[in-house]
């Protein structure tokens, strides 16, 4: 069945920048799948002038899955959405937009919303931030700090880093918080003199993470499959640009803690934040049996769309951009 819908991929980077690998290896060939489907299928960069108002009321649908790299633009981001995207919805109400407007704001900072997610009473790493790390004039009066904060979180080792970034960007393990580093001073220092997106998170660190992160990809409100990323030895950055070895869980192998908790958090963001039509949710498993989140993406994830072992999955995504396939929490 063909589907004459007007969808637009909005991009960080120019369209014509945008490397045919990429598309392929991180988010599968969507467009071509959707052409062939009988969409008619566009790509413009959100902060490209010439997409005001009144243009993007033209589309049916318009996704942020091919907005890579969005948390550079930690203010015009936001602003786009605020000042363009949300007026255009309010002028069209038939635009659909993938994933919510409200929930793209909601998960561009970390800081808030992991708060949201304690509050709510799911289990996330030990946390505090910094909001305005620009007040201190060293890094040692920042270094002191974070020391005491990372004392009142855990008697362990501590990661820092941005509330507003994506693949591990400006991340940084400390080992002891009480007795810092050359090396720890060294990026201490590069926050001040370089700056970072948002407010910087001091969060203790689940050793759990050795053991692998689970990613559970939600679409259309189902859970359809989950990926397990594992750490290179002495590394805790899962990412497979660190050295990070990922593989696809069946089902019976993911923890039903993970899958329970998954579900609960699915369900949470439908009622209280706005639709999520894609999601990927991270998490490890502590020994004791409890499931850990790490994190939620809800704008732009890598969701495997290119090695997930079940072709139902790219259909469901096809038929969600489509408005074939409805959500369903």
């Amino acid at each position: 069945m063909f589907h004459s819908k007007k969808i637009l991929f909005l991009t960080t980077l120019p369209p014509e920048e945008i490397e045919a690998e990429w598309v392929c290896d991180q988010r599968w060939n969507l467009p071509q799948a959707l052409q062939e489907r009988g969409a008619s299928v566009s790509t413009q960069c959100w902060h490209d002038k010439t997409l005001d108002v009144n243009k993007l009321t033209e589309f049916d649908v318009i996704t942020f899955l091919w907005c890579y790299g969005y948390d550079r633009y930690p203010v015009e981001f936001p602003e786009f959405i605020k000042r363009k995207l949300l007026p255009a919805q309010n002028l069209q109400p038939a635009l659909k937009v993938l994933n919510h407007p409200s929930v793209i704001l909601w998960n561009t900072d970390k800081a808030q919303y992991l708060r949201d997610l304690q509050d709510a009473g799911f289990l996330v790493p030990k946390f505090d931030s910094v909001p305005d790390y620009s007040t201190f004039s060293s890094a040692e009066k920042l270094a002191k700090h974070i020391s005491t904060l990372a004392g009142k979180i855990t008697n362990g080792p501590v990661v820092l880093k941005p509330s507003i970034s994506a693949s591990s960007k400006q991340t940084h393990l400390i080992k002891d918080s009480s007795q810092m580093t050359a090396y720890d001073f060294k990026f201490i220092d590069e926050i001040i003199l370089g700056g970072i997106d948002g407010s910087l998170i001091i969060q203790a660190f689940e050793p759990a993470i050795a053991n692998g992160e689970y990613s559970l990809v939600f679409i259309a409100g189902k859970h359809t499959h989950t990926m397990v990323k594992v750490p290179a030895k002495g590394d805790f950055r899962s990412q497979e640009e660190f050295g990070g070895h990922i593989e696809e869980f069946t089902m019976d192998r993911v923890p039903q803690q993970a899958k329970e908790t998954a579900e609960k958090i699915m369900r949470f963001l439908d009622s209280k934040v706005g639709v999520v039509t894609y999601c990927r949710l991270d998490g490890v498993l502590r020994n004791t049996g409890e499931f850990v989140v790490m994190e939620v993406e809800v704008i732009e994830p890598q969701l495997w769309l290119e090695t997930c072992r079940d072709p139902s999955v790219r259909e469901a995504l096809c038929g969600a951009l489509l408005g074939t396939i409805t959500d369903s929490p």
